[in-house]
This record gives structure tokens, C-alpha cells and sequence, in this order.
């Protein structure tokens, strides 16, 4: 099935790219403030900066991350994008690479969304099920990369609309090392993808977004649904549905605080179980 450490490692990436991202927020806040009095040129801004995580998965990693902010076209009015980026390499010999960006058209008619990763990530397996023993541990190496694209347009007041693809290829997967043939926890267990697989599917979104900042909302109601048909008519190596939910509301507490809440759903239905 989808490989459900790689999966996991795509969006820790994601995940360390937003906390860096985070460095960044208050010269982005300034950016927008500013938008109305500074030329197009000044409207950019860089920061890039050196990462040091610590992980279980990992042990000590470093490498660097950056952010880059612009806004398209001279409509103060539109919501600053970004293209945030993080590179990692870790004392495991883990090799990890990171992408999120957001593009905000003209007016907001269309906002174009991206997630990525890469990665060569050696890591350790105790097989399926709760009676798992350090004895039955492995050492396996997973290579893949990671591609999901949004495309969404403005419907009515802040509801957007539009597609999505998402693809992962595991192109290497490495097991069982020094073990003879069909001895190793990954052929007794059966267990799936053990060989590489790509999973590709085309879904839709549907997405209300009536925070007051993209980046450091402080009021505002967030809100997303993400259905995806995973098929082998779109090269897919399994036939599965996905579905996602994202809530989030926001209140103003204080002139410095700020009350959160998120809900979210995550649901998957799998119409064929098929090896590969």
C-alpha cells in the first residue's frame, strides 16, 4: 500500500519548512502594511537561514531553509506569496528535501498551491502489529520524491474551487540485507510496496478561507475539503479514495492573544487490494 513512512517523512518536511517559516512572519507582516507605499521592486523579500532538528528518525540533522516573498502585479490588495524550501542531511546519512508554496493571481481569482519532497532516508522497520520485539528489527532504505499541485479559483466571496494531483514514486527500496531470500520480516509479513510502487491520483478542493492574515491569523474562519481518486488509469499502482478535512477558527482574545481551534479528518476507502 502507500508508503506510510514516506508519507509521514513528506509531511515532517512540510511541517519543519512552516515552523521556519514562522522566522519570517513579522517582516512578512511588515511587507504587507507596506504594500500601499513601496514600489514593486521593494515588494520581495528573502530570508535564508541555517537548521539544526533532532529526531528520533534522524538523530541530529542540519542544513538550511529559506523563504521568499512577493506579491504579483501592483494589487495591494492580494495576499503575499510565498515559496518556503528546506534541505536536510543527517547523521543517519539521510538525505531530505523540502517544498510548500502559495501564489496568490490577480485579485484572487486563482491561487495556485504546491507541496514537494525528495528524499534517500535509511531507517528501521519492527514489522506489523503490536507484537513487535527489538529482536524482529530491520534496516531498510527508502528513495522517493513527492508532487502535489492545487489549482484553485474564486467562486464566490472567499470560496475557491479546483483540482489537485498528487503523486509519489518510492523508485528504491532496499531491504533485507545479509538475510537469505524470503527470510527477511518484509516477505513473511507480506508486506506492501515492499518492492517500490507510485501511487497518482486527481482529486478536487474546495477551500473557504476567511482568515485575517495567511501567515499569523488572528480572527477568521479557515476551511477544507480534499477528495482524491488514486487509480491505475492515472499510472497509480493501487485504486484507493482519499479524503481530508481541515477546520480552523480563530479568535481574538486580547490585543496580543489569540484563540485557536482545528479540526481535522483524514479518512481513506480502498477498492481494490491489489500486490505489486
Amino acid at each position: 500500500m502507500y508508503h506510510r513512512s514516506t508519507s509521514f517523512l513528506c509531511k515532517t518536511l512540510l511541517f519543519f519548512c512552516s515552523s521556519f517559516l514562522a522566522f519570517g512572519v513579522s517582516a512578512q507582516i511588515n511587507l504587507e502594511k507596506k504594500d500601499s507605499i513601496n514600489k514593486l521592486g521593494k515588494r520581495r523579500k528573502l530570508f535564508a537561514f541555517p537548521a539544526v532538528i533532532y529526531s528520533p528518525e534522524t538523530t541530529l540533522a542540519f542544513g538550511g531553509a529559506g523563504n521568499f516573498y512577493f506579491k504579483l502585479g501592483r494589487d495591494t490588495t492580494v495576499r503575499t506569496s510565498y515559496i518556503q524550501a528546506l534541505a536536510l542531511y543527517t547523521l543517519r546519512e539521510q538525505t531530505v528535501f523540502g517544498m510548500e508554496s502559495a501564489i496568490f493571481f490577480h485579485d484572487e481569482r486563482f491561487i495556485l498551491k504546491t507541496k514537494a519532497s525528495a528524499s534517500y532516508f535509511p531507517d528501521r522497520f519492527w514489522g506489523l502489529g503490536n507484537d513487535s520485539k527489538e529482536s524482529d528489527m530491520e534496516h531498510y532504505t527508502v528513495g522517493q520524491f513527492y508532487l502535489f499541485p492545487q489549482l484553485l479559483r474564486k467562486t464566490y466571496k472567499k470560496l475557491f474551487l479546483g483540482l489537485a494531483y498528487e503523486i509519489q514514486n518510492v523508485f528504491t527500496f532496499e531491504y533485507g540485507s545479509g538475510k537469505p531470500p524470503g527470510t527477511s520480516i518484509f516477505d513473511t509479513q507480506n508486506v506492501n510496496g515492499r518492492y517500490g510502487s507510485l501511487v497518482s491520483g486527481l482529486g478536487l478542493v474546495a477551500l473557504w478561507d476567511g482568515r485575517d492574515n495567511a501567515f499569523s491569523p488572528s480572527k477568521g474562519l479557515y476551511f477544507s475539503y480534499y477528495i482524491n481518486n488514486y487509480s491505475r488509469l492515472l499510472g497509480s499502482d493501487y485504486n484507493f479514495v482519499f479524503h481530508s478535512v481541515d477546520i480552523r477558527k480563530y479568535y481574538t482574545v486580547t490585543k496580543n492573544q489569540v484563540l485557536a481551534f482545528q479540526f481535522m479528518f483524514n479518512a481513506m476507502s480502498v477498492r481494490c487490494r491489489c500486490e505489486v
